[in-house]
Protein backbone atom coordinates (compact mmCIF):
# COMPACT_ATOMS: atom_id res chain seq x y z
CA UNK A 1 0.00 0.00 0.00
CA UNK A 2 1.90 3.27 -1.19
CA UNK A 3 2.00 6.02 1.77
CA UNK A 4 0.15 8.39 2.08
CA UNK A 5 1.56 11.50 0.83
CA UNK A 6 0.91 14.94 2.91
CA UNK A 7 1.13 18.05 0.64
CA UNK A 8 2.56 20.91 2.74
CA UNK A 9 1.34 24.43 0.90
CA UNK A 10 3.44 27.72 1.65
CA UNK A 11 1.71 30.75 1.59
CA UNK A 12 1.80 32.16 -1.65
CA UNK A 13 1.79 35.95 -2.89
CA UNK A 14 -0.53 36.82 -4.83
CA UNK A 15 -0.08 40.31 -4.27
CA UNK A 16 2.71 40.14 -6.42
CA UNK A 17 0.77 38.21 -9.25
CA UNK A 18 -1.47 41.10 -9.45
CA UNK A 19 -0.58 42.72 -12.88
CA UNK A 20 0.82 46.65 -12.84
CA UNK A 21 -0.13 49.11 -14.28
CA UNK A 22 2.15 49.13 -17.74
CA UNK A 23 3.89 52.52 -19.25
CA UNK A 24 2.87 51.31 -22.41
CA UNK A 25 -0.90 52.05 -21.78
CA UNK A 26 0.14 55.55 -21.32
CA UNK A 27 1.31 55.98 -24.56
CA UNK A 28 -1.88 54.16 -26.04
CA UNK A 29 -3.66 56.46 -24.07
CA UNK A 30 -1.50 59.83 -25.64
CA UNK A 31 -1.79 58.52 -29.24
CA UNK A 32 -5.71 58.20 -28.89
CA UNK A 33 -5.92 61.34 -27.42
CA UNK A 34 -3.91 62.99 -29.99
CA UNK A 35 -5.39 61.33 -33.36
CA UNK A 36 -9.04 62.37 -31.36
CA UNK A 37 -8.02 65.86 -31.12
CA UNK A 38 -6.78 66.34 -34.65
CA UNK A 39 -10.19 65.03 -35.63
CA UNK A 40 -11.64 67.49 -33.67
CA UNK A 41 -9.62 70.09 -35.66
CA UNK A 42 -10.41 68.74 -38.66
CA UNK A 43 -13.85 68.26 -38.19
CA UNK A 44 -13.62 72.21 -37.22
CA UNK A 45 -11.61 73.68 -39.97
CA UNK A 46 -14.41 72.28 -42.28
CA UNK A 47 -16.91 73.65 -40.98
CA UNK A 48 -15.41 77.19 -41.22
CA UNK A 49 -16.56 79.30 -44.70
CA UNK A 50 -13.44 79.66 -46.73
CA UNK A 51 -12.73 83.07 -48.63
CA UNK A 52 -11.85 82.68 -51.82
CA UNK A 53 -9.33 85.41 -53.66
CA UNK A 54 -11.24 86.65 -56.53
CA UNK A 55 -10.01 86.26 -60.34
CA UNK A 56 -8.11 88.73 -61.77
CA UNK A 57 -9.88 90.38 -64.61
CA UNK A 58 -9.10 89.19 -67.84
CA UNK A 59 -7.80 91.65 -70.15
CA UNK A 60 -8.53 91.46 -73.77
CA UNK A 61 -6.17 92.15 -76.64
CA UNK A 62 -5.83 95.55 -78.36
CA UNK A 63 -8.16 95.32 -81.77
CA UNK A 64 -6.23 95.92 -84.08
CA UNK A 65 -7.08 97.96 -87.23
CA UNK A 66 -6.44 96.24 -90.50
CA UNK A 67 -3.95 98.30 -92.68
CA UNK A 68 -4.40 98.34 -96.38
CA UNK A 69 -3.21 95.14 -98.30
CA UNK A 70 0.09 94.92 -99.74
CA UNK A 71 -0.11 93.29 -102.96
CA UNK A 72 3.16 91.97 -104.53
CA UNK A 73 4.30 93.16 -108.18
CA UNK A 74 3.35 90.03 -110.38
CA UNK A 75 6.48 88.72 -111.52
CA UNK A 76 8.14 89.15 -114.90
CA UNK A 77 10.17 87.10 -117.06
CA UNK A 78 12.74 89.33 -119.32
CA UNK A 79 13.38 88.12 -123.08
CA UNK A 80 15.18 89.57 -126.28
CA UNK A 81 12.92 92.05 -127.86
CA UNK A 82 12.86 91.87 -131.59
CA UNK A 83 11.54 94.97 -133.25
CA UNK A 84 10.82 95.09 -136.73
CA UNK A 85 11.46 97.95 -139.31
CA UNK A 86 8.00 98.66 -138.56
CA UNK A 87 8.27 99.34 -135.07
CA UNK A 88 11.44 101.42 -135.37
CA UNK A 89 10.00 104.04 -138.23
CA UNK A 90 6.89 104.26 -136.04
CA UNK A 91 9.15 105.92 -132.97
CA UNK A 92 10.20 108.88 -134.33
CA UNK A 93 10.35 109.08 -138.61
CA UNK A 94 12.84 112.09 -138.61
CA UNK A 95 15.27 110.57 -136.38
CA UNK A 96 16.24 107.75 -138.95
CA UNK A 97 16.34 110.63 -141.36
CA UNK A 98 19.28 112.80 -138.97
CA UNK A 99 21.09 109.54 -138.29
CA UNK A 100 21.19 108.70 -142.14
CA UNK A 101 22.39 112.11 -143.23
CA UNK A 102 25.06 112.00 -140.19
CA UNK A 103 26.30 108.23 -141.25
CA UNK A 104 26.52 109.66 -145.07
CA UNK A 105 28.50 113.17 -143.73
CA UNK A 106 30.79 110.00 -142.78
CA UNK A 107 30.93 108.36 -145.44
CA UNK A 108 31.58 111.44 -147.47
CA UNK A 109 34.24 112.18 -146.02
CA UNK A 110 36.52 108.97 -145.66
CA UNK A 111 34.74 108.47 -149.72
CA UNK A 112 36.96 111.34 -150.50
CA UNK A 113 39.70 111.37 -148.65
CA UNK A 114 40.23 107.57 -149.76
CA UNK A 115 40.83 107.35 -145.83
CA UNK A 116 38.68 104.39 -143.69
CA UNK A 117 36.48 103.91 -146.48
CA UNK A 118 36.22 100.30 -146.45
CA UNK A 119 34.64 99.97 -143.33
CA UNK A 120 31.70 101.89 -144.78
CA UNK A 121 31.25 101.18 -148.09
CA UNK A 122 29.86 97.68 -149.00
CA UNK A 123 31.85 94.37 -148.96
CA UNK A 124 32.13 93.72 -152.38
CA UNK A 125 33.10 97.28 -154.03
CA UNK A 126 36.86 98.34 -154.13
CA UNK A 127 38.19 100.74 -152.28
CA UNK A 128 39.02 104.26 -153.83
CA UNK A 129 43.18 104.41 -155.46
CA UNK A 130 44.93 107.37 -154.90
CA UNK A 131 47.93 107.83 -157.28
CA UNK A 132 51.53 108.04 -156.09
CA UNK A 133 51.98 110.64 -153.97
CA UNK A 134 48.79 112.05 -153.62
CA UNK A 135 46.96 113.52 -150.19
CA UNK A 136 43.20 114.79 -150.47
CA UNK A 137 42.50 116.58 -147.31
CA UNK A 138 38.21 117.21 -146.72
CA UNK A 139 38.13 120.34 -144.72
CA UNK A 140 34.07 120.39 -144.91
CA UNK A 141 30.98 117.98 -145.43
CA UNK A 142 27.29 118.98 -145.21
CA UNK A 143 24.05 117.31 -146.27
CA UNK A 144 22.55 119.07 -148.85
CA UNK A 145 19.08 117.00 -149.20
CA UNK A 146 17.40 113.92 -147.30
CA UNK A 147 15.08 112.18 -149.56
CA UNK A 148 13.12 108.82 -148.23
CA UNK A 149 12.68 106.04 -150.87
CA UNK A 150 10.62 103.85 -148.48
CA UNK A 151 10.64 102.70 -145.15
CA UNK A 152 14.25 102.73 -143.90
CA UNK A 153 15.74 104.19 -147.28
CA UNK A 154 17.19 107.38 -148.08
CA UNK A 155 18.93 109.16 -150.46
CA UNK A 156 21.63 111.84 -148.78
CA UNK A 157 23.45 114.03 -150.85
CA UNK A 158 26.12 115.41 -149.13
CA UNK A 159 28.86 118.57 -150.63
CA UNK A 160 32.21 117.99 -149.63
CA UNK A 161 35.04 120.32 -150.06
CA UNK A 162 38.60 119.30 -150.15
CA UNK A 163 41.78 120.05 -150.87
CA UNK A 164 44.83 118.29 -152.86
CA UNK A 165 48.41 117.85 -152.94
CA UNK A 166 50.81 116.28 -154.86
CA UNK A 167 54.22 114.45 -153.34
CA UNK A 168 55.70 117.46 -151.37
CA UNK A 169 53.86 120.55 -153.34
CA UNK A 170 50.81 122.77 -151.46
CA UNK A 171 47.31 122.43 -151.17
CA UNK A 172 45.28 123.23 -153.67
CA UNK A 173 41.59 123.75 -153.58
CA UNK A 174 39.21 121.56 -155.53
CA UNK A 175 35.90 122.04 -157.12
CA UNK A 176 32.67 121.17 -154.62
CA UNK A 177 31.62 117.90 -155.48
CA UNK A 178 28.16 116.40 -154.65
CA UNK A 179 28.47 112.80 -153.27
CA UNK A 180 25.09 111.07 -153.13
CA UNK A 181 24.57 108.35 -150.94
CA UNK A 182 21.78 105.29 -150.62
CA UNK A 183 21.61 104.85 -146.57
CA UNK A 184 19.29 102.43 -144.85
CA UNK A 185 18.89 101.48 -141.75
CA UNK A 186 18.42 98.07 -140.49
CA UNK A 187 16.47 96.38 -137.06
CA UNK A 188 18.31 97.27 -134.65
CA UNK A 189 18.37 100.67 -136.09
CA UNK A 190 22.06 101.10 -137.20
CA UNK A 191 22.45 102.68 -140.50
CA UNK A 192 24.20 101.50 -143.64
CA UNK A 193 25.54 101.76 -147.10
CA UNK A 194 23.35 99.95 -149.61
CA UNK A 195 25.69 100.85 -152.44
CA UNK A 196 28.14 102.89 -154.89
CA UNK A 197 27.28 106.68 -154.52
CA UNK A 198 27.11 108.87 -157.16
CA UNK A 199 29.52 111.62 -157.53
CA UNK A 200 29.25 114.98 -159.63
CA UNK A 201 30.61 118.93 -159.01
CA UNK A 202 28.07 120.91 -157.35
CA UNK A 203 26.30 123.82 -158.95
CA UNK A 204 25.80 126.80 -156.68
CA UNK A 205 23.96 130.10 -157.80
CA UNK A 206 25.45 133.03 -158.17
CA UNK A 207 25.03 136.49 -158.99
CA UNK A 208 22.25 137.20 -156.38
CA UNK A 209 22.79 141.31 -154.98
CA UNK A 210 22.10 141.67 -151.37
CA UNK A 211 20.69 145.00 -152.81
CA UNK A 212 22.49 146.97 -150.00
CA UNK A 213 21.43 150.97 -149.54
CA UNK A 214 23.73 153.70 -148.27
CA UNK A 215 22.72 154.11 -144.86
CA UNK A 216 22.68 157.38 -142.93
CA UNK A 217 26.09 159.20 -142.69
CA UNK A 218 25.79 159.80 -138.88
CA UNK A 219 24.97 156.26 -138.58
CA UNK A 220 27.94 155.35 -141.01
CA UNK A 221 30.24 156.99 -139.40
CA UNK A 222 29.47 155.57 -135.55
CA UNK A 223 29.49 152.26 -137.21
CA UNK A 224 33.05 152.99 -138.91
CA UNK A 225 34.24 153.81 -135.34
CA UNK A 226 33.52 150.51 -133.69
CA UNK A 227 33.70 148.16 -136.57
CA UNK A 228 35.56 149.06 -139.28
CA UNK A 229 34.50 150.80 -143.23
CA UNK A 230 30.39 150.59 -143.87
CA UNK A 231 29.65 148.47 -147.62
CA UNK A 232 25.86 149.39 -147.11
CA UNK A 233 22.96 148.24 -145.61
CA UNK A 234 19.07 147.62 -145.41
CA UNK A 235 16.32 149.55 -143.60
CA UNK A 236 14.45 147.42 -141.74
CA UNK A 237 10.39 147.74 -141.08
CA UNK A 238 10.76 149.40 -137.97
CA UNK A 239 12.92 151.95 -139.12
CA UNK A 240 16.38 150.79 -138.16
CA UNK A 241 19.13 150.08 -139.78
CA UNK A 242 21.22 146.58 -140.63
CA UNK A 243 24.79 147.60 -141.94
CA UNK A 244 27.32 145.69 -143.89
CA UNK A 245 30.62 146.31 -142.57
CA UNK A 246 34.34 144.81 -143.26
CA UNK A 247 35.06 143.24 -139.88
CA UNK A 248 38.29 142.13 -138.82
CA UNK A 249 38.33 138.70 -137.52
CA UNK A 250 40.74 137.38 -135.23
CA UNK A 251 42.86 135.85 -137.81
CA UNK A 252 43.41 139.00 -139.20
CA UNK A 253 41.38 138.48 -142.03
CA UNK A 254 38.27 141.52 -143.10
CA UNK A 255 35.25 140.26 -143.94
CA UNK A 256 31.81 141.35 -144.50
CA UNK A 257 29.69 141.00 -141.41
CA UNK A 258 26.35 142.25 -140.77
CA UNK A 259 25.96 144.26 -137.75
CA UNK A 260 22.33 145.58 -136.36
CA UNK A 261 23.72 149.05 -134.29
Amino acid sequence: MEPERHETYERIPWETLESKPSDRNWLVYAIAGAVAVGALAYSFARSQPVEVPAAAPSIAPAAVAPGPAVTSPPATVTSPIVVSEADLFAVEPDAFARLAAAHAELAAVAYISADGVESLLPADLPPPELPPGTSVFVDWAGTSRVTEIDQLNYEVDVSVRSLRAQDEGPFVRQPTLNVSFLIGIDNEGAPYVRAAPTLEEASFANGHSSELAQPPADLVASVEVEHGPVVGGTQLPDGRWSVVVMELGPDGVSRPATIYP
